[in-house]
């Protein structure tokens, strides 16, 4: 018959197995918290014509209602003026440019 130490050592030991067990799961709901919360809106105002983020909108729309340079009259001058391969095979890349201050 066990002693009242070794079954009291067993238990703490179950114990901190389960409590280790746990850990990758509250990592999960933790990630999955963040991952499902709203997007924090541009903490400074923008101007017309501006695109305060990455897609112009949290919906990543990429339209602006305030472009006022390009219209259905002259989007067929649009011309490219650069382009990378980026060797992925068959797959075809596409990206969206970037502009900071000017």
């Amino acid at each position: 018959m066990m002693n009242l130490r070794s079954t009291r050592s067993s238990l703490l030991f179950v114990v901190a197995l389960f409590l280790l067990a746990l850990l990758p799961l509250s990592v999960l709901v933790v990630n999955l918290a963040r991952a499902s919360a709203p997007l924090a809106l541009p903490s400074t105002p923008s101007t017309a014509g501006d695109w305060p983020m990455y897609g112009h909108d949290q919906s990543r729309t990429n339209y602006n209602p305030d472009e006022t340079t390009i219209s259905a009259a002259n989007v067929n001058q649009l011309v490219s003026r650069w382009q990378q391969n980026v060797f992925m095979g068959t797959t075809a890349t596409s990206s969206s440019p970037s502009v900071a201050n000017g």
